[in-house]
């Protein structure tokens, strides 16, 4: 990766804000900016000793985001503690945190090391009056790039396609993720508990109307193996998989996403079933572009034609068919189980009330994922897919995984960016299938 250490993005020199920021980051907490995106800074820790080395910043460039960078905020709040939510670590100490929402998580100080940054941000507004004067926040780094990239990847490298035990772990991170929206970790709670493995049912707790809005590939990523002797066992073979990017997030009973003549749409839009599946949806298209190793957008693609299956009911009977937006090369294929075919399809359900509920997706990733209680033959694969060395020899790397956090700083924002530089993402050698 080419590093630009004095902070010179693809659009020319650091925005005002972004330069505030460092002045602040460098001399208050001694961290180095490492590279600058439009709405977002990445930092690298100047005492490389212990702890976390990379943060993320966010802010709004102007003064017309301000508000989309004080609900984003709100958001991870709310979601803190999800296991695979991307992390707020940081906030900073100003009027608007006084109230006991924003009380410093109880569990925070085993997960953050104390010397790295307090919960509260202290900001000295006559030492920084430019920052003092707009909201930011810190997030966790997440080390292993993009949906996005690793596509993009697998392309250049001529990977046709990714175990199937290896989607339904990826399934299982983004089901997770919906089960977070759905039912957040600190709704209501001044206390957050420890970090949450997101499950259901959530007794006591009704389920919200988040909608993510904007989840695409760019806007999940990767971060590292084993986080905290994570289970199932997969997450120590595989880097865990978070979504970030909340800055469009809405209640969906005020944002109606799919054909706004839909009658099913119109009836369903206040509940929280119809949140569930909008987020369904997206995951949907994350897997099937996942699947098909191909970045094919199909949700907002009004022309594109459905495709008419049936998948397996009760006793492995045929239910009555239905559209998807699925490819027909995915829905007739046979490379994979008729259980993940089937799930990709329905979530991808042309008719709104055919997608499945959250608890359904989770429901059918847990057992899928529990069929392979050995992921340990899986490690070559997952080395290739995320920790192959620039010269080739992965091979007889793959006892030791990179930790570097030398992949993946793109797309905090919440879309894509063409950055000119991750060179060492890009040089890579993804062996798992090659056409």
């Amino acid at each position: 990766m080419n590093i630009n250490p004095a902070g010179i993005s693809e659009a020319g020199a650091a925005r005002p804000r972004a330069r505030a920021l460092t002045e602040y980051f460098t001399a208050e907490h001694g961290f180095d900016a490492e590279k600058h995106i439009a709405g977002a800074v990445i930092y690298r820790r100047r005492d490389r000793r212990r702890g976390p080395q990379r943060i993320v910043v966010k802010h709004s460039p102007n003064e017309s985001g301000d508000p989309d960078v004080d609900s984003e905020e709100r958001i991870l709040r709310r979601l803190w503690g999800a296991e695979h939510i991307i992390r707020l670590m940081s906030i900073a100490d100003d009027r608007d945190h006084r109230t006991a929402e924003w009380n410093q998580p109880l569990n925070r100080p085993r997960l953050i090391p104390r010397s790295l940054l307090p919960w509260k941000l202290g900001v000295d507004e006559f030492i920084y009056p430019r920052i003092a004067a707009f909201r930011f926040f810190v997030m966790e780094y997440l080390s292993r790039g993009t949906a996005e990239e690793l596509i993009e990847k697998c392309n250049e490298r001529g990977i046709v396609e990714i175990s199937e035990p290896l989607l339904w772990y990826f399934f299982l991170c983004l089901a997770r993720g919906c089960v977070a929206m759905a039912y957040p970790p600190n709704e209501g709670n001044n206390e957050p508990r420890a970090t949450v493995r997101e499950t259901m049912p959530v007794p006591g707790q009704a389920p919200s109307l988040l909608s993510h809005a904007d989840l695409h590939l760019g806007n999940v990523m990767f971060g590292e193996y084993n986080p905290r002797n994570a289970q199932p066992s997969c997450h120590q073979v595989t880097p865990i998989l978070k979504i970030l990017a909340w800055h469009m997030m809405s209640n969906r009973k005020s944002v109606l996403f799919g054909a706004p003549d839909d009658e099913s749409n119109k009836a369903a839009k206040h509940r929280p079933e119809d949140a569930q599946r909008d987020n369904i949806k997206w995951v949907g298209e994350l897997m099937h572009q996942l699947a098909v190793v191909e970045m094919d957008e199909v949700i907002d693609d009004d022309d594109r034609s459905g495709t008419e299956v049936t998948v397996a009911g009760e006793e492995e009977e045929e239910e009555a068919g239905f559209e998807t937006l699925a490819s027909a090369e995915f829905c007739g294929g046979g490379r994979f189980s008729r259980e993940f075919r089937d799930l990709v399809c329905l979530c991808l359900a042309r008719e709104h009330e055919r997608r499945p509920l959250a608890q359904d997706v989770l429901d059918a990733c847990q057992r899928n994922v529990a069929r392979t209680p050995n992921w340990r033959h899986l490690a070559d694969e997952v080395a290739d897919l995320f920790d192959a060395a620039d010269d080739g020899r992965s091979s007889r790397r793959r006892g030791r995984r990179r930790r570097d956090d030398d992949a993946g700083d793109r797309n905090y924002r919440g879309r894509r960016q063409d950055d000119d530089d991750n060179a060492n993402a890009n040089d890579r050698n993804y062996r798992v299938r090659r056409a």
